[in-house]
């Protein structure tokens, strides 16, 4: 029906899906704007839940939901390092394969802010609930969700010790 309705206004379904499809990708990347900030892990815990539940229900799978998650942190793990040697934006910009100042300095930022402790109980965490949705048979939102709710749990029990 809204594909009916918007076509009668002059557009076609194939520029619909396509503003859709883009949709869906800023939708993930945001996701891991929220999770991943330049203040450490997010804390909006509700927010980034609704925005999980969000990308479920347009038809993005948990496991892939997952891999984004932990490529980020791989990311940002790679990104710390080479800022601890010293590395300059156009050195980050580099291995980013960005042509964006703005986006590797606040890549640099959101890596400097999470400690190498606490890289270690991350990819813990990460690997713990790879391990679990390939040898039992959970269900992936909900795991998903448990992913989430520890890494910042995990995050938060390192700042108060």
């Amino acid at each position: 029906n809204f594909l009916l309705k918007v076509s009668s206004l002059g557009y076609k379904k194939e520029d619909i899906l396509e503003i859709m499809e883009i949709s869906d990708e800023r939708h993930v990347m945001n996701l891991l704007d929220m999770i991943f900030t330049e203040k450490g892990l997010g804390r909006n815990i509700k927010e980034i839940l609704t925005l999980v539940n969000d990308l479920v229900y347009r038809g993005e799978k948990a496991e892939m939901i997952m891999g984004l998650i932990g490529s980020r942190l791989r990311l940002l793990f790679k990104i710390k390092i080479l800022k601890e040697k010293r590395a300059t934006t156009q050195d980050l910009m580099k291995s980013l394969k960005t042509g964006s100042s703005w986006y590797a300095e606040r890549m640099g930022k959101i890596a400097s802010s999470i400690s190498y402790e606490e890289f270690d109980k991350l990819f813990e965490i990460l690997l713990e609930h790879e391990f679990t949705l390939k040898t039992t048979s959970v269900d992936t939102n909900s795991l998903l969700e448990i992913l989430i709710l520890t890494m910042v749990n995990a995050r938060e029990a390192r700042r108060g010790a």
